[in-house]
């Protein structure tokens, strides 16, 4: 029951991130749109675990947890194209060269085909139980090589933005929730600790772009 109640506050702070990102950013741009995606598919995500042991019992349960995992492999994919216009926007002169734009777009595009062509097709969702809390889960999901690899390309374009003097905040976010992933992958609560990654990593990025915001200004 505990873990349920933590995941809805973890929804809650994820509603909250967005109704303050849509207070903050008026500029419309294509970061502002990934970002408030973000923050939805992680307010649903979060808000499907929170209600696990009730939606257990209902035969709605796989159908609930499906947009979980299209959200994930449709719209993670898509942090490369933010993190290069983030690089653009802090005047990044390598993000600027064609070759680079061209080389973001293609593992943009690799990234995304990966999760649609691998991932997604060989799907088979079960329910899973730990701690007393049951979550959909894929059974034959191996590692993430899709966002391992979008992840290390965040970091390394937000180490650029902040080596410009623009926010570090990208970086941050990038890679702290690449380290806490990494080292709580082997244990069983690392579905709970993925998903402090995401808050950490989602305010970082809101950070960043309310930053950008206002140095626009």
């Amino acid at each position: 029951m505990m873990i349920g109640f933590l995941f809805g506050a973890f929804a809650l702070l994820h509603i909250l991130m967005l109704t303050y990102g849509v207070k903050h950013i008026k500029t419309p741009s294509f970061r502002k749109v990934f970002l408030f995606a973000l923050l939805f598919g992680l307010t649903y995500d979060n808000t499907v675990l929170a209600l696990g042991n009730v939606l257990v019992e209902t035969s709605v349960f796989t159908a609930a947890s499906l947009p979980r995992f299209l959200l994930h492999a449709l719209v993670l994919p898509f942090l490369a194209l933010f993190a290069l216009f983030t690089m653009q926007a802090a005047h990044v002169k390598l993000s600027h060269h064609k070759f680079t734009i061209i080389a973001v777009y293609i593992f943009t595009s690799a990234a995304l085909l990966y999760g649609v062509v691998h991932e997604l097709p060989g799907m088979h969702l079960t329910p899973i139980e730990n701690y007393e809390h049951w979550r959909m889960t894929n059974a034959e999901g191996g590692a993430p090589l899709a966002t391992i690899a979008v992840n290390i390309a965040a970091i390394i374009m937000g180490a650029l933005v902040w080596r410009a003097k623009g926010p570090y905040w990208l970086f941050a976010g990038a890679l702290s929730a690449f380290v806490i992933n990494t080292f709580s992958a082997p244990y069983a609560w690392s579905f709970i600790t993925s998903n402090m990654a995401e808050i950490v990593f989602a305010y970082c990025l809101l950070r960043s772009e309310i930053a950008l915001e206002k140095k626009s200004l």
